[in-house]
């Protein structure tokens, strides 16, 4: 019984991490905590995902600056005035895409091409058929929390190797060895995660959760995800979504 309550613990203080860049603050936080002395490069990644994978990659050869802190909603921010500055500064601009960060895409893009800079949708590198659609949702409506599985999510690195190496070609061999470096920890990674949680019960393996960001991460781990809001927060969970999930949670017995 102490370890199926340890597992749970350790499962729900991951799906807590990986949920951050979905949550419904306000507040935003346009300088990264990554950042260096160098003034080589500077990037502007719009979520902590991307901006983790960025800073693991340019290692002490740019600055990564991370324009949505924790808690800030990307599918329904609204750029601000220092957010189009940090985006005017940048020499290249890096977001998930997949309509994640709905209301920004249009404006990143438009800088970059008036800038003359690479404004890269990340997600967007990942092979088409490993893009899933929203479940319920009409044909062509990709989920974009791809992050969920880490092994779809690791053709994001190679993506940002290709525009650091495009845009810094000087230091070629440094975003190659750190791509490699940082893409055995996302193999290692993902092989960890699968054995922790084929160790829970199979009947044990649900998740339920306000906003479908899940669905990545039980193809992944073999979980049965269940949330009555979609894949977009703008979405509204109606009454009778709400007790479909209260329904849900009582006849599986979700702890």
């Amino acid at each position: 019984m102490i370890r199926q309550k340890t597992i749970s613990i350790i499962s729900l203080v991951i799906i807590l991490l990986l949920a951050v860049a979905c949550g419904g603050a306000t507040e935003t936080n346009p300088t990264s905590e990554s950042e260096t002395s160098t003034d080589s490069l500077t990037i502007v990644a719009t979520i902590g995902q991307v901006q983790d994978v960025a800073q693991n990659i340019v290692g002490d050869q740019a600055n990564v600056q991370l324009l949505l802190g924790e808690g800030v909603d990307p599918h329904l921010y609204v750029p601000v005035e220092s957010d189009l500055e940090a985006f005017q500064n940048a020499d290249i601009i890096l977001y998930s895409g997949l309509n994640l960060e709905a209301q920004m895409a249009d404006v990143m893009e438009q800088i970059g091409e008036d800038q003359g800079i690479p404004v890269v949708a990340v997600a967007e590198s990942i092979p088409s058929d490993l893009i899933v659609d929203e479940i319920g949702g009409e044909a062509g409506t990709a989920d974009p929390h791809v992050w969920g599985d880490v092994g779809r999510w690791s053709f994001v690195a190679g993506a940002i190797r290709d525009v650091l190496v495009e845009t810094d070609p000087d230091n070629t061999a440094v975003y190659e060895a750190n791509y490699e470096a940082y893409t055995a920890e996302l193999e290692a990674l993902d092989a960890y995660a699968k054995a922790a949680y084929s160790s829970i019960p199979a009947e044990q393996r649900k998740v339920v959760t306000a906003h479908d960001a899940f669905q990545y991460l039980g193809l992944a781990y073999d979980l049965e995800v269940f949330a009555p809001q979609g894949i977009s927060t703008e979405a509204e969970a109606s009454v009778a979504d709400i007790e479909t999930a209260v329904n849900y949670i009582v006849e599986n017995n979700v702890p």
